[in-house]
Protein backbone atom coordinates (compact mmCIF):
# COMPACT_ATOMS: atom_id res chain seq x y z
CA UNK A 1 0.00 0.00 0.00
CA UNK A 2 1.70 3.16 -1.04
CA UNK A 3 -0.37 6.23 0.45
CA UNK A 4 0.35 9.44 -0.60
CA UNK A 5 -0.86 13.10 -1.11
CA UNK A 6 -1.96 15.12 -4.65
CA UNK A 7 -2.97 18.58 -4.73
CA UNK A 8 -6.98 18.45 -5.26
CA UNK A 9 -8.70 20.24 -7.86
CA UNK A 10 -11.79 21.19 -8.26
CA UNK A 11 -13.19 17.87 -9.95
CA UNK A 12 -12.41 16.66 -6.02
CA UNK A 13 -14.93 18.83 -4.68
CA UNK A 14 -18.00 15.89 -4.68
CA UNK A 15 -15.55 13.20 -3.29
CA UNK A 16 -14.02 15.58 -1.02
CA UNK A 17 -17.99 15.91 0.36
CA UNK A 18 -18.57 12.43 0.21
CA UNK A 19 -15.09 11.82 2.33
CA UNK A 20 -16.92 14.24 5.09
CA UNK A 21 -20.02 12.59 5.08
CA UNK A 22 -18.33 9.10 5.50
CA UNK A 23 -16.07 9.95 8.01
CA UNK A 24 -17.63 12.82 10.23
CA UNK A 25 -21.38 12.71 9.28
CA UNK A 26 -22.16 9.94 11.48
CA UNK A 27 -21.07 12.25 14.34
CA UNK A 28 -22.11 15.18 13.51
CA UNK A 29 -25.79 13.37 12.56
CA UNK A 30 -25.15 12.06 16.61
CA UNK A 31 -25.20 15.05 17.87
CA UNK A 32 -26.96 17.70 16.14
CA UNK A 33 -28.19 16.03 13.17
CA UNK A 34 -26.90 16.57 9.30
CA UNK A 35 -28.45 19.05 7.91
CA UNK A 36 -27.34 18.18 3.98
CA UNK A 37 -27.51 21.92 2.49
CA UNK A 38 -25.99 23.73 5.55
CA UNK A 39 -22.87 21.07 4.91
CA UNK A 40 -22.49 21.40 1.50
CA UNK A 41 -22.32 25.06 2.45
CA UNK A 42 -19.80 24.65 4.95
CA UNK A 43 -17.68 22.46 2.43
CA UNK A 44 -17.95 24.65 -0.07
CA UNK A 45 -16.80 27.68 2.11
CA UNK A 46 -13.91 25.88 3.52
CA UNK A 47 -12.61 24.18 -0.32
CA UNK A 48 -12.79 27.93 -1.12
CA UNK A 49 -10.69 29.21 1.71
CA UNK A 50 -8.12 26.24 2.11
CA UNK A 51 -5.72 24.13 0.36
CA UNK A 52 -6.70 20.74 0.05
CA UNK A 53 -5.25 17.08 -0.69
CA UNK A 54 -6.28 14.46 -1.72
CA UNK A 55 -4.76 11.38 0.21
CA UNK A 56 -4.13 8.25 -2.32
CA UNK A 57 -3.61 5.05 -2.21
CA UNK A 58 -1.59 3.79 -5.30
CA UNK A 59 -4.34 5.12 -7.65
CA UNK A 60 -7.40 5.11 -5.30
CA UNK A 61 -8.54 8.34 -3.56
CA UNK A 62 -9.20 7.11 -0.05
CA UNK A 63 -9.33 10.53 2.04
CA UNK A 64 -8.74 14.14 2.43
CA UNK A 65 -6.96 16.29 3.83
CA UNK A 66 -6.29 20.39 4.52
CA UNK A 67 -2.60 22.02 5.55
CA UNK A 68 -1.67 25.34 5.83
CA UNK A 69 1.92 26.10 6.26
CA UNK A 70 2.82 29.61 7.73
CA UNK A 71 6.28 30.82 8.81
CA UNK A 72 5.74 30.20 12.80
CA UNK A 73 3.15 27.45 12.41
CA UNK A 74 1.59 24.50 10.59
CA UNK A 75 -2.62 24.42 10.19
CA UNK A 76 -3.54 20.78 10.15
CA UNK A 77 -7.51 19.78 9.73
CA UNK A 78 -10.29 18.11 7.32
CA UNK A 79 -9.14 15.25 7.43
CA UNK A 80 -11.20 12.55 6.36
CA UNK A 81 -10.85 8.81 5.71
CA UNK A 82 -13.26 6.81 3.79
CA UNK A 83 -14.19 4.07 6.98
CA UNK A 84 -12.73 1.14 4.86
CA UNK A 85 -9.18 2.75 5.35
CA UNK A 86 -9.50 3.72 9.11
CA UNK A 87 -7.84 2.09 12.03
CA UNK A 88 -5.20 0.89 9.34
CA UNK A 89 -2.58 3.70 11.03
CA UNK A 90 -2.64 6.05 7.96
CA UNK A 91 -3.45 8.81 10.49
CA UNK A 92 -0.38 7.95 12.56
Amino acid sequence: MNIFLRPASEQDFEFAFEAKRQALGPHIAARWGWDESYQLNVHRTRWSERPWSIIQSDEEAIGTVSIQEAADHIRFGEFYLLPSHQRKGIGS
